[in-house]
């Protein structure tokens, strides 16, 4: 019979998708780290049935959500957090170096591709309350019954594989600005989808 370490030490797949009519299959593998003391997840893919390879690797982190580009599937994006919360990212398919589509202070927690490939939607949790910032400040940590979730909503970026230039990096004045310098790229803004007292739960395209 298997020790709980054995157990816990067993791999695990999930998150599977296909792209390019089956041709490319992708899936999450999920292992556990002893040193880090954590799981780890990372995308590994198969290509016309070939042995599958691991395709991404997040330093410190994990790498999930695997979604192929509409049409032929020349890109794979993904959600990780790479220092800057939970981010949108893609990669080609041929394989290459991760390049970062979002930049949103609050992270993201899912993403579809838009039929056409050229945006994403996705949904984030809104911002955190500047008076429960300054209540805790104030008096420390605290928790109201109800109160204690977020709203979250849709929103939706653009996508252009021109604009992703492997030579640049976006860079801002402060660490803590979103004003770029002269000579930066700068990251495409979120368009807000949905507002309200409600709370977006799941979502999906549909073509007519």
């Amino acid at each position: 019979m298997p020790s709980i370490e054995q157990t816990l030490s067993l791999r695990s797949i999930g998150s599977v998708t296909s792209g390019f009519e089956g041709s490319y299959i992708a899936h999450n593998v999920q292992t556990t780290d002893w040193n880090e003391n954590r799981s780890d997840n990372e995308i590994w893919i198969s290509k016309n049935g070939d042995t599958p390879f691991q395709f991404t690797n997040t330093a410190k982190g994990s790498s999930t959500s695997p979604a192929f580009s509409p049409n032929k599937a020349q890109w794979l994006a993904f959600l990780a957090d790479r220092g800057n919360k939970t981010q949108i990212y893609v990669i080609r398919v041929q394989g290459g170096e991760a390049r970062q589509v979002t930049n949103e202070e609050e992270g993201i927690s899912s993403f579809e591709w838009h039929p056409s490939g050229k945006s994403f939607v996705f949904r984030k949790s809104e911002k955190e309350d500047k008076s429960k910032k300054e209540t805790e400040k104030r008096y420390g940590g605290f928790s109201v019954d109800d109160q204690e979730f977020r709203l979250n909503h849709l929103w939706q970026v653009d996508f252009s594989a021109d604009a992703i230039n492997p030579s640049e990096l976006p860079c801002y004045e402060t660490v803590d600005s979103l004003k770029v310098k002269a000579g930066c790229i700068e990251f495409p803004r979120g368009k807000r989808l949905t507002e309200g007292k409600f709370t977006v739960g799941s979502y999906l395209y549909f073509t007519g």
